[in-house]
């Protein structure tokens, strides 16, 4: 998921202004340990029903790109920003600077190599 949502951050800039992500709570966990904010924010206890994450993407005067996190608990509960609640990452009025958000989720990305999946599929072609 964080892969997408990088993807999406580069991509948003020059195509659509608007992604929408549909999760459970058990994966809206992972998501939030990944940011670093899931102990800070929930604790041991998992995200409510409904509970919202949005990413917001900001441009500033000086074409420099931030973001911003915004959480809601609940249907019942308004958004608040968690952005200082991301882990190893610079804020600049309150938001991360889209380099350093893209910088410490590579470390969460899942590798892929390429050869190997196209060696698998071939493999599995054959056999069929």
């Amino acid at each position: 998921m964080l892969k997408k949502i990088n993807d999406y951050e580069n991509n948003i800039i020059e195509g659509k202004k608007y992604y929408v992500f549909s999760a459970h709570d058990s994966t809206l966990s992972a998501l939030l340990r990944t940011l670093g904010a899931k102990q800070k924010l929930l604790g041991s206890r998992q995200p409510d029903y409904s509970a919202v994450l949005s990413f917001e993407l900001w441009i500033d005067n000086n074409d420099n790109y931030s973001i911003s996190l915004q959480y809601s608990d609940n249907a019942d509960k308004p958004f608040r920003d968690i952005t200082e609640l991301i882990s190893d990452c610079i804020e600049i009025n309150n938001m991360c600077t889209l380099d350093r958000f893209i910088e410490r989720s590579e470390k969460y990305r899942m590798k892929i190599d390429e050869k190997k999946v196209e060696s698998t599929l071939s493999s599995f072609k054959e056999f069929c």
